[in-house]
């Protein structure tokens, strides 16, 4: 059950950051995500071992059109 917590999180997180991106709101979108991922690192609770959010990826692509 942690786990499936700990996904709904980083999805409440991403798609909270996918809806400021929508809006053309880059910075902060990067800073919900920069802060989701720094949050998850912090307490050792990485979901994904990544080491970088795929949103972020994702968002770097986007501000780039």
């Amino acid at each position: 059950m942690k786990i499936l917590r700990k996904m709904l999180r980083k999805f409440e997180g991403e798609m909270a950051a996918v809806a400021f991106a929508e809006a053309g709101e880059f910075e902060t979108a990067r800073e919900i995500l920069k802060s989701s991922v720094s949050e998850e690192r912090s307490s050792g609770n990485m979901v994904f071992d990544s080491e970088e959010s795929q949103g972020l990826n994702i968002l770097k692509h986007a501000e780039s059109k």
